[in-house]
C-alpha cells in the first residue's frame, strides 16, 4: 500500500469513529450524519450572527458616509452658498413695483427672469433711486452662471410711476463675498455703489483721477455694508 493510500485510509477511519465500525448498519450511519449536519448548522448560525454584529458596528462607525436609502440625522447639510454673505434687508429701502423692475431690467439689457434687485435705495438729497440688479450666484438655491455674479446699475429719476430710468454700468464678480463697486448715474454726476463682503468699517474712501490732474478723494459712510460714494465720473 502506498503512502497516499495509507493517508486516505487513516482519514476515513477518523471520520467514521462516531459511526462505529465500517460494518455498522445504515440507521447508525444516518444518525451520525444528522448529528454532524446539526453541528455545522449551529456553527454557521453563530458565524452569521458575528458578521451581522460586525456589519452593524461598521454602519455606526461609518456615519460620515450614510447609505443612499437613509438620510443623515442630526447633521446639517453643507451648502456652499450659505457661507456667503447675503444682501441686507435695508438695501431694499425703496419698494420696486413689477413695472419698475421690468423697466430696470430692460434699461440694463438683462433678462428679468435671470436677475433680481439686491439694492433699491434713494440717494440722499437727490430724490433719485439707484437700483442694482444681480444674476448668478446670489442666494441659496439660485443657479450660478458662468463668471459668477453679474451686477448692473440703473437709476430712476424718482419713485413716481413712469419716472425715467437710465442705464449705468455692468460688472462681473466672483460672488457676494467679493468687494462690489459699480458707478451709477445720479443727476449730472456719478456715485460709486459699494457693497462690502462683510462689516469691515464705517467709511469708504474712493480715489479718482484724470490725466494731468491731481487725485480726487471722496468718501461715504457705510450702512449695513452699503455705501454710496460721490465720484467725478464713470470714466475715472
Amino acid at each position: 500500500m502506498t503512502d497516499l493510500e495509507t493517508m486516505l485510509r487513516d482519514g476515513l477511519s477518523e471520520r467514521a469513529e462516531d459511526a462505529g465500525t465500517w460494518r455498522a448498519g445504515g440507521p447508525a450511519l444516518r444518525e451520525t450524519a444528522r448529528r454532524r449536519r446539526a453541528r455545522r448548522l449551529r456553527a454557521g448560525a453563530a458565524t452569521v450572527t458575528v458578521l451581522a454584529a460586525l456589519s452593524a458596528g461598521a454602519a455606526v462607525l461609518d456615519d460620515e458616509e450614510p447609505a443612499p436609502d437613509r438620510s443623515p440625522v442630526g447633521r446639517p447639510t453643507p451648502t456652499a452658498s450659505l457661507a456667503e454673505p447675503l444682501p441686507e434687508v435695508s438695501w431694499l429701502s425703496v419698494q420696486l413695483t413689477d413695472d419698475m423692475f421690468r423697466r430696470a431690467a430692460r434699461a440694463a439689457g438683462v433678462s428679468p427672469s435671470n436677475y433680481r434687485p439686491i439694492v433699491a435705495t434713494e440717494v440722499a438729497g437727490s430724490g433719485e433711486v439707484v437700483v442694482l440688479l444681480a444674476g448668478g450666484r446670489l442666494l441659496p438655491g439660485s443657479h450660478p452662471q458662468i463668471g459668477g455674479l453679474t451686477v448692473a446699475t440703473v437709476t430712476f429719476d424718482s419713485e413716481a410711476p413712469g419716472a425715467r430710468v437710465r442705464s449705468g454700468t455692468l460688472g462681473r464678480y466672483g460672488s457676494m463675498s467679493s468687494l462690489i463697486a459699480l458707478p451709477a448715474r445720479v443727476g449730472d454726476g456719478t456715485v460709486l455703489v459699494v457693497l462690502l463682503p462683510r462689516d469691515l468699517g464705517d467709511t469708504v474712501e474712493v480715489m479718482s483721477s484724470r490725466p494731468g490732474e491731481p487725485l480726487t478723494r471722496t468718501s461715504g459712510f457705510v450702512h449695513n455694508r452699503l455705501a454710496l460714494v460721490p465720484a467725478t465720473g464713470p470714466e475715472d
